[in-house]
């Protein structure tokens, strides 16, 4: 259906150039969700309300229970930290790793939208060791982003650079987490 009605596919890309950012509740978690539906992960989940990997949600749905602590490794911009911060509640505490600021300006837009005050976004990535370091973004899509060394034919597909803190995970989670129940 989503390739039938162009939402998907070849053709998609182009017909949805320039398309605007929509304000849409999930269908999981009831929160707000802003949406670029010119981005084709994002146009998914506008039409399908919610973030297009059922599988792990149905994980999360699953594990997560009231008062637990979940951490999102590489957040993007947020779907599944809006899951796990509804299925943890107020008794919960998520921590939300993502080293890419403009992802995380749009993680801090949705946390002020929807009143949420128990996620601990970090703009930071995780490694074993404190270092600052590249993370190129490969292609437009903001998941596309590496701290890995690109060789040189991939350079070319690189849409954006940032300089970002990389850290060991248990250095930085000092709040309100007993030991994760779910990574």
């Amino acid at each position: 259906l989503l390739t039938m009605f162009r939402i998907m596919g070849p053709e998609s890309e182009t017909l949805w150039r320039g398309a605007p950012t929509k304000i849409v509740r999930g269908k999981l978690h009831k929160y707000a969700m802003e949406l670029d539906l010119a981005d084709w992960s994002e146009r998914q989940a506008y039409f399908l309300g919610r973030y297009i990997d059922l599988p792990t949600q149905l994980a999360m749905i699953a594990l997560l229970r009231s008062g637990d602590c979940f951490v999102d490794v590489g957040a993007n911009i947020g779907m599944l930290t809006l899951l796990a911060a509804r299925l943890v509640g107020k008794a919960g505490v998520v921590h939300s790793f993502e080293p890419n600021p403009n992802c995380c300006e749009r993680i801090k837009r949705l946390l002020r939208r929807n009143r949420i005050q128990h996620v601990h976004l970090h703009q930071i990535g995780l490694s074993d060791r404190w270092e600052r370091t590249a993370l190129r973004v490969v292609s437009t899509h903001s998941g596309m982003g590496t701290v890995a060394q690109l060789p040189p034919e991939d350079a070319r597909l690189v849409t954006e650079s940032h300089d970002v803190l990389l850290a060991p995970g248990d250095e930085v989670m000092n709040t309100g987490c007993r030991g994760p129940s779910v990574i």
